[in-house]
């Protein structure tokens, strides 16, 4: 026998169902976990550490007051097609548009032209991962290095430091074949630093026109012979650039150095025929 059903409780029942639907939509979903923000180097900060592509890590932030060998100069982001690809560019090489943001802004940085003194400018990507995970940024990096060689380390900002560090300037040097040191013009030295100027070529034809009679020669001897106020025939020099890797990365400065095959202990700028060493 069927037992007989209560119209009211059936009421009752499909409304607590109907209540427990509702309830359950009505419910919040779990919020998912704040992705981490992407990492990306701090305009200004010192650190201690480089490689093409930076990380955390790697950079080693540091106070400017602490022995470190890097700061950052600035930090922006890659636009257009680099931005679209899939992965950093392998090389800076890649990125001029980069290359042209950096150089205006380590002059204005150190408060003058940044070719004019002992300055590397290199510039840093993000990793693949980063890359992958949305970061677009390149940092323009400052530091000092013997004659681009090695780089050194130093305890205070590079900001304004066109001016305020003067030991960062060419200045005199000792040079003897493929090696370089700075020394102050009232220690024996052979060489000294008389200017730069910028060439539009590549690597291969800057250093075919170093010949006696290129024109990196020619345009070296003219600023030589201006600063010694003096004809340069009887005068060495020496066309220094950072080398091929630096030069197709965006540094197409030629540092002009007078040279001597004797040593001196004063400054030869302006001295003309007369002061001479050289008889």
């Amino acid at each position: 026998m069927i037992p007989a059903v209560n119209p009211s409780r059936l009421k009752l029942t499909a409304l607590a169902a109907l209540m427990l639907l509702a309830g359950s939509a009505c419910t919040k979903p779990v919020p998912s976990a704040p992705s981490a923000p992407i990492w990306q180097p701090r305009p200004e900060a010192c650190h201690d550490g480089f490689t093409n592509f930076l990380s955390a890590p790697t950079y080693d932030e540091k106070t400017c007051e602490e022995r470190h060998t890097y700061q950052t100069v600035h930090v922006a982001d890659f636009e257009g097609d680099l931005a679209g690809r899939s992965a950093p560019p392998e090389s800076i090489v890649d990125a001029p548009e980069a290359w042209a943001v950096c150089d205006k802004k380590l002059t204005a940085f150190l408060g003058g032209e940044w070719r004019d003194r002992n300055i590397w400018l290199r510039i840093a990507m993000p990793t693949e991962k980063a890359w992958a995970q949305g970061a677009r940024w390149f940092s323009c990096e400052v530091a000092t290095a013997n004659f681009g060689a090695q780089v050194t380390s130093i305890s205070r900002s590079f900001s304004g430091a066109y001016t305020t560090m003067p030991e960062l300037e060419w200045g005199c040097a000792e040079a003897t074949e493929g090696l370089a040191a700075t020394k102050r013009c009232d220690e024996p030295h052979n060489a000294e630093y008389v200017g730069y100027f910028v060439v539009d070529m590549s690597y291969e034809v800057f250093v075919s026109e170093t010949g006696e009679h290129g024109k990196i020669t020619r345009e070296c001897r003219s600023m030589i012979g201006d600063f010694v106020a003096m004809p340069t025939k009887r005068i060495g020099y020496w066309p220094m650039s950072f080398g091929e890797d630096e030069w197709n990365k965006g540094d197409h400065a030629v540092r002009c150095f007078l040279w001597l095959d004797v040593y001196v202990s004063k400054s030869l700028k302006g001295v003309g025929a007369s002061g001479w060493p050289l008889k």
